[in-house]
C-alpha cells in the first residue's frame, strides 16, 4: 500500500474524513456498503500524514495484499535491475504529495475510489532521477474488505502521464528486457451478463449494471442498448488517452484499440454500482494483429486494464469515463519508451 511523507490533505476530503471516523465507530448500526466507504475514505485521507500508521493498523486486516500498486509498470520495469538500487521511496521521491479524493462509490464488500496524485518529483522515481516538476494525475483504486477491515487493495496511477509530464521515457533496463504489470482473472462481457440476466433484481442500480455489461458483450439480447449510436451521451476521458493523443499528433490517430485488436474481447474483474454511478474494472485482451496508433503491430497477445466510472440519471446513461493502462499496453506491444515524445508537445 502507498507510504508516503507527511503532508495533510484539506479542505472537503478533511471533513469527509471526519464524518467517516464518527461512521466507523457506529459500524455495528450502519449497513455494509456505507460502514466500508468510511473505512475506505479513512484510510484513504490519512495517506502522507502523521496518522497513517495508526489509521492503517486499525483498518487494515492481518492478511492485507495488494494486487497491483499505482506505479506498477515503473516498479516491474525497476525491480531486479540496477533501477531498484537508484529508487527512492515513493515519501522520499514525491515528498509533498497529496491525494484529492474526486468520487467513492461502493456496493457489498466493494469500495472503489477514483482521485488524484498531485505532488512534486525531488528524488530517483523507480530509476528516473529527480527533475523538479510538478506532477498531477490521474488514479484509481478498489478496496475489498472483510469484517470492515481492508483485505485487498488494488491501484492504478496514470503512468504514462506521469512521464510525459516529467518529459521523460521509461528508464531503460540493462538486460534489455520489457517488462508490464500483469493483469488478474477476469470474464468476457458475455459471461457477466449472462450471470446478471440470470438473477434479476427490481432496482435502477441492478438495471444500470447490466446495460454497461452488455456494451461489453459480443452478443447482448435485444432492448437493452440502443439499436444503433453510443449507448451514453457523452465521454469525459477516453481510454487510452495518452496513446490516442500522441497518436492523433502524429497523424495515426484513426488506429485505435478497436482497429488494433481485430478479435478484442473486453473482459470484466469487477463491475459495481451506487445510486446513479457503475463502475466497472476491465481488461483489453486479444491479439496485436494490426497498428495501434501507428506502432507496428507486435502479433502478440495483450491483457491490458482500463477502468471506467458510468454516470446515469434514471434509465439514461448520460457519461462515461475511460482510464486505460497506457504505459502497460505499450510495454506489452513493444513500443519504444520514446514513444509519448513522438508528438508536438506533452500536456
Amino acid at each position: 500500500m502507498p507510504n508516503n511523507a507527511a503532508v495533510v490533505h484539506k479542505g472537503v476530503v478533511a471533513v469527509l474524513g471526519l464524518l467517516c471516523a464518527a461512521f466507523v465507530s457506529a459500524q455495528d448500526a450502519t449497513p455494509e456498503r456505507v460502514r466500508n466507504k468510511a473505512v475506505v475514505v479513512r484510510y484513504m485521507n490519512s495517506l502522507n500524514t502523521p496518522d497513517h500508521g495508526a489509521v492503517a493498523k486499525e483498518v487494515v486486516a492481518s492478511g492485507y495484499r495488494e494486487s497491483r500498486g499505482e506505479f506498477a509498470n515503473l516498479a516491474r520495469n525497476a525491480a531486479g535491475s540496477q533501477l531498484a538500487k537508484l529508487s527512492r521511496p515513493l515519501g522520499a521521491a514525491i515528498p509533498d504529495r497529496s491525494n484529492p479524493i474526486l468520487q467513492v462509490i461502493g456496493e457489498g464488500n466493494l469500495v472503489a475510489v477514483q482521485y488524484r496524485i498531485k505532488g512534486t518529483h525531488k528524488a530517483n522515481l523507480y530509476g528516473i532521477p529527480s527533475t523538479g516538476k510538478s506532477i498531477d494525475i490521474d488514479a484509481v483504486a478498489l478496496f475489498r474488505l472483510e469484517g470492515g477491515r481492508i483485505i485487498e487493495g488494488w491501484f492504478m496511477a496514470d503512468e504514462a502521464g506521469l512521464l510525459r509530464q516529467l518529459g521523460t521515457p521509461m528508464p531503460a533496463r540493462s538486460d534489455g528486457k520489457r517488462l508490464a504489470a500483469s493483469a488478474g482473472e477476469a470474464r468476457p462481457g458475455q459471461e457477466v451478463l449472462t450471470e446478471l440476466l440470470a438473477h434479476p433484481i427490481d432496482s435502477q442500480e441492478y438495471r444500470n449494471k447490466v446495460m454497461v455489461a452488455a456494451y461489453k458483450s459480443a452478443h447482448p439480447p435485444a432492448g437493452i442498448l440502443p439499436a444503433s449510436g453510443s449507448p451514453f451521451g457523452n465521454i469525459s476521458r477516453h481510454g487510452f488517452t495518452n496513446l490516442a493523443a500522441i497518436g492523433t499528433e502524429i497523424g495515426q490517430g484513426d488506429k485505435s484499440t478497436p482497429q488494433a485488436f481485430p478479435g478484442r474481447v473486453d473482459k470484466i474483474e469487477h463491475l459495481l454500482a451506487e445510486g446513479n454511478h457503475v463502475v466497472m474494472q476491465f481488461q483489453i485482451t486479444g491479439t496485436n494483429s494490426k497498428s495501434l496508433y501507428g506502432l507496428p503491430p507486435s502479433n502478440g497477445p495483450v491483457a491490458a486494464y482500463e477502468f471506467s466510472i458510468m454516470t446515469f440519471q434514471g434509465g439514461t446513461w448520460t457519461d462515461a469515463w475511460f482510464f486505460g493502462d497506457d504505459l502497460g499496453m505499450l510495454q506489452q506491444v513493444g513500443g519504444p519508451p520514446e514513444f509519448w515524445f513522438s508528438g508536438k508537445a506533452a500536456p
